[in-house]
């Protein structure tokens, strides 16, 4: 650790990594995350409470959908998304709770490869529970009951994929000959 803190003379290195436009190494060195919405902490769940909002909390035995997603399986994220039918898309997987029971949800543009992830996001986010495996268009009634009815849900295609990092060019002209320099990670 001595030598990292060397390479950069003892100060301190910060990186800003926006949501959902995180870089895949963001997740390798996470593994897997689970993005409950409002947080988990004591404190920010005090606030919640304060403000009288508890549809921003994650309840442990309350209804929730959460939108799986990753590219590899060791590299994985659940991020729980707005409970209701819109909050749906043909090209993803999600896993719906509700109360002790689990759904899992599997578009028809989803592909094999997202199939696996959802298996493994499900082993992570709840072990010892056996989910429901339910395909886009063969829904029960109970899983439109939990998102509060039927609604129109996105039901294109989504190109997924790590967004790159950000480049700057710059291309100065000198006797018809062009030279560019490239910046990485600008900000």
């Amino acid at each position: 650790m001595s030598s990292m803190a060397d390479s950069v003379k003892g100060r301190a290195v910060v990186g800003q990594v926006l949501e959902g436009r995180e870089p895949e190494l963001f997740f390798l060195v996470f593994k897997s995350l689970i993005i409950f919405k409002g947080g988990r902490s004591t404190a920010y769940k005090n606030s919640i409470l304060q403000k009288s909002n508890r549809t921003e909390q994650y309840q442990k035995d309350g209804a929730a959908l959460f939108r799986v997603q990753g590219l590899r399986p060791d590299c994985i994220q659940a991020i729980q998304v707005h409970l209701a039918a819109s909050s749906l898309n043909s090209s993803h997987c999600y896993i719906l709770q509700d109360g002790a029971s689990f759904f899992t949800w599997l578009g028809s543009l989803s592909s094999p490869s997202d199939h696996v992830l959802l298996d493994r996001m499900m082993d992570k986010l709840c072990p010892l529970k056996q989910s429901l495996l339910v395909r886009e268009g063969s829904e029960p009634d109970r899983f439109w009951t939990t998102l509060g009815g039927r609604s129109e849900y996105s039901k294109e295609k989504c190109v997924k994929g790590w967004p790159t990092d950000p480049h700057l060019y710059t291309c100065t002209f000198q006797q018809c000959v062009c030279n560019n320099v490239i910046y990485f990670s600008f900000q």
